[in-house]
Order: structure tokens, then sequence, then C-alpha cells
């Protein structure tokens, strides 16, 4: 009888000492608690989610890390800086997860008390974008694309507005009934985001389900049928001069935001992304600078499946180190950076974010006309890890740039163009020169 008794009061002891629970998975709010991130952007993490979260739990204490200079050895990185929390990029997401080094939050979705049905398809969906399909992390928000329009240039050209999920080939149409002005004032009928001739092809590929590359990343696959047709359509469309495009050496956050052809008025289409939104509204300031503009459904690909959308990314992504010292409170972070509360504290704060609770910018506080058209089509996007480096994709960029300047002076046939463009593509991808 006092052997039990003893063995009772000792059970109760280590209770009371643990704060009656033993279970890191199980996190207690009223419990001090530390949580290390380690983290690719400090700025970034604490104004979006570290501040919010600490100023409704105040026994939370964040310490923020950066991972290593240079190319990092994650099993070396995490053993070292024993991070519960990782703010990673989507490249670093996918390499965690396939690395077996991330705690699977599956069962958080199914979890009472938190509900995950209002997020966006394509968050679940690309957040299980890897080997096993397993959603390893978390984020809070979603990138998009889609056609921007100058109604007032449509008025003045008498050409009918655009429509949601036209195709390319009805895009170009409607820019080549654009051709005016002159010198430093052109005026363009369409106009990417990104820049380059390959940049839009690329876009167009992704439209139809192309890639230019195999999953090996080996192979460059440029000289078939499909992007045959399409690389002739988009010759085509720059043959009228009318279509804008700039070499990636002169690109930059300038040129491609404020400065422009669209958001200076001298482009009658865009796709672009939400970032053009606060722009295009800050232009509004004054009578001279403001643009009548609208927003379509994303340009489909003639031969696919109607109502698709290649674009969707996801820029950031919170997961929990699978040996995390306190994977209850990391998950928590988690849940509650993807909360409803989290999505309308930041709606009110910031109009122009595409966030992945999407079903709060249907129901108003953010005007519906201005962005259902980024997150109206399914997703067809991949979560892209990036096998080909960017100095291969720069090289491949300026063959296809030469090419196709032949192509437009006559010396040669578009036949005749894509067969260099897959030979030199090949080979680059093997030597990495060309």
């Amino acid at each position: 009888m006092m052997r039990a008794l003893i063995v009772v009061m000792v059970l109760a002891l280590l209770t009371a000492c643990t704060g009656g629970t033993s279970n890191p998975e199980q996190w207690d709010p009223g419990k001090k608690t530390t949580l290390t991130v380690l983290t690719f952007n400090e700025r970034l993490f604490k104004e979006q989610y570290g501040t919010p979260f600490l100023i409704k739990n105040e026994n939370i204490t964040l310490i923020t890390k950066l991972p290593s200079p240079g190319e990092v050895n994650w099993g070396e990185e995490l053993a070292e800086k024993q991070p519960d929390l990782l703010h990673i990029t989507k490249e670093q997401y996918i390499e965690l997860a396939e690395k077996g080094l991330l705690y699977d939050l599956e069962p958080m979705l199914k979890e009472d008390g938190w509900n995950s049905e209002g997020l966006h398809p394509a968050v679940l969906q690309l957040l299980r974008d890897h080997a096993d399909g397993v959603m390893y992390g978390g984020t809070a928000t979603l990138q998009s694309k889609a056609l921007y329009y100058n109604a007032g240039l449509f008025r003045q050209f008498g050409v009918p507005l655009p429509e949601d999920q036209m195709t390319w080939e009805q895009v170009y149409d409607r820019a080549s009934h654009f051709q005016g002005g002159s010198g430093d004032d052109p005026v363009y009928g369409y106009s990417s985001q990104d820049p380059s001739i390959l940049d839009q092809l690329l876009q167009m590929g992704r439209s139809e389900g192309l890639t230019l590359f195999s999953p090996d990343g080996k192979q460059f696959l440029i000289s078939s049928e499909s992007w045959k047709t399409l690389y002739g359509l988009l010759v085509k469309a720059l043959e009228t001069g009318t279509v804008f495009t700039l070499p990636s050496s002169a690109y930059g956050p300038e040129t491609q935001y404020r400065n422009h052809p669209f958001v200076m008025g001298q482009s009658a289409m865009l796709v672009g992304d939400t970032s053009y939104l606060s722009i295009l509204d800050s232009k509004g300031s004054t009578e001279e600078s403001r643009i009548d503009w609208g927003v379509a459904a994303l340009p489909q690909g003639g031969q696919s499946q109607p109502g698709n959308n290649p674009e969707y990314q996801l820029y950031d992504i919170v997961a929990v180190s699978k040996e995390a010292a306190q994977p209850g409170a990391a998950k928590a972070f988690i849940q509650y950076m993807m909360s409803e509360e989290w999505a309308r504290e930041t709606a009110e704060a910031n109009p122009y974010a595409l966030l992945a609770r999407y079903q709060l910018q249907k129901e108003g506080v953010i005007p519906e006309r201005r962005l259902d058209p980024f997150f109206s089509l399914d997703s067809t996007a991949r979560l892209d890890g990036g096998q080909i480096t960017d100095e291969v994709l720069a090289l491949i960029e300026d063959v296809v740039l030469e090419e196709t300047e032949r192509v437009l002076s006559g010396s040669a046939t578009v036949e005749a163009a894509l067969q260099e463009i897959q030979a030199k593509g090949q080979a680059i991808l093997e030597h990495g020169s060309r």
C-alpha cells in the first residue's frame, strides 16, 4: 500500500513539473514557449506572420535565424540551428520534403476546430506537389496572373473588350488592331510581365500543358508539332510590331512594373500578377495619369481544356522541422497563418494580396471585379523545383532571340529556326554552354 502511494505521488509531481503535459505535440497556450525559426527573409516573416502571431500569443517567443550562405547542406543546417519552423522558398520546400526532413501536416487538415475548406484548391495541390504527395507546409497567400486591359485604348481603336479565357490566337488577333504612336510614345497591342520572347513562348506553352524540358531536365523538346504551332503564332504576332518584348539584360523592377508600357498607357493588354493592381490604382491620383482598366481571366491554349490556370504559384512556405522541439506550437503557428482571422486582417491592410483563403475575397473584403479573374480558374500548375538553372535558361533565351530575329528579317523560316533552336538548346543542356 505504501509503495503504491509513493508511485502516485511521484507521478503527480512529474505532472506538475511538466505543466500538465509531457507531449510536445500538445501545445499549451498558457505555457511559456520558444519557437526557433529558420527564415530566408527575416523582415517578410516578422511583418507578415511573426508579429501578428505574437500579439495574440504573449507566451510565445520567436527567435529567427538565417540559413548559412551558399549551397546549404540541410541535414547539417537543421542539426546545427535546431529550428522548429522553416520559412522557405518553394524550391527549398521541395528539397526538404524529398529528403524527409519535414513534419507531416496532413492530420492537421482534419483536426476539429480548424477549417481548411476555405483554402483555394491550388494551395493544397501545390503543397502536395512533390514525391509522396503529402502536405508538409502551409502558406497564406497565392500567386496568379490574369489579363489586364486598357479599356480606354480599346474604345479609342474601336476594338471589342477582352473576354474571359480567350485563346492566345484571339488575344494576338485583337492586339493586331493596335498600331499607333511613334518614336518615344508607341502603342502596343499586347505586352507581358516577363521579359523576352522565350518567356512569352513558355507562358503560351503552359496554357497547353507543354514543357520545353523533360522531367529530368536532360532533353529539350521544342521540336514537337505543338511547339511549332505556338512558335509560329508568336512570330506572326511579332511581325505586326504590336507585341512588346524586352531582353532580360534590359529588364529590372522599374521596367517590369512602374515603367511597363501597360502602366504608362502604351499597351492595350498585359498578362501580369496582382502587383499591378496597386500600381494602377496609385496612378489614378490625377486625371492625366489615370487609366481606365479592367481584368479578364487568363488566356487559354487553343488545344487544351478550357478553364485552366497554369500560373498559380507559392512564393513563401512555412513548414515544421521533423526534429522540432516544439512541434505542437509550431503547428499552431501554421494554423494561425492559414486561418480566416489572419486572412481578414491582411485583406483589410493589403487589399491587393491574393489570399489562400480566397472565399473571403469573394465575400467582398476586396472588390470582386479586380481579383476574381486571378483565382476563378482550376489549377494545372506545378510546384517547379527549378531543375533548369537561370544560366542555362539565359543561354537558351539568347538562341531563341537570335533565331527569331532571323525569321523576322526573312533570312530563315519558322521550321529552320526551330531546328536550330532544338539543336543548340539540346547542346546547352548537355554541356552547360553554347
